[in-house]
């Protein structure tokens, strides 16, 4: 069973939160989908829909520590050049969260996409968090 749990937070101007609960926490990532996108199941996975090529996609996912111990992130890797993504805070206090913030640049793509983001941790059980961007870029 996995030792983290994964929602997603979602800041694309929608209101309202959106959760998929799991027994055994260690880190959260909560969420909220905008209202006129639906999202899967899988709460680690953000859908941008569709977006010019050229543009600029960006979203924000909230990580909580919902331990009782500190958890460090560490790196955070893309699966591309075109993807870049950080963290606002590193180091999390128990109850505390953080933005880690991520943008795809859709210049040179076209039809489906999918990217990934990868969330270090000091968590010895699971020490990554894969975190999903897809969509379509039309012409």
């Amino acid at each position: 069973m996995r030792a983290i749990a994964i929602l997603v937070f979602f800041f694309c101007g929608a209101a309202g939160t959106w959760a998929q609960p799991v027994t055994e926490s260690f880190l959260e990532v909560v969420g909220q989908p905008p209202a006129e996108q639906p999202q899967e199941n899988d709460p680690s996975t953000w859908d941008f829909g569709r977006a010019r090529e050229g543009d600029v996609v960006k979203h924000d996912f909230d990580i909580a520590n919902r331990t009782d111990k500190t958890v460090t992130i560490g790196a955070i890797t893309t699966s591309c050049g075109c993807t870049a993504s950080a963290a606002q805070k590193k180091v999390l206090q128990p109850g505390e969260s953080t933005k880690v913030n991520v943008s795809f640049k859709t210049k040179k793509y076209k039809g489906a996409v999918t990217q990934f983001v990868y969330v270090t941790t000091d968590n010895p059980e699971e020490s990554v968090i894969k975190l999903t961007l897809k969509g379509e870029v039309i012409p």
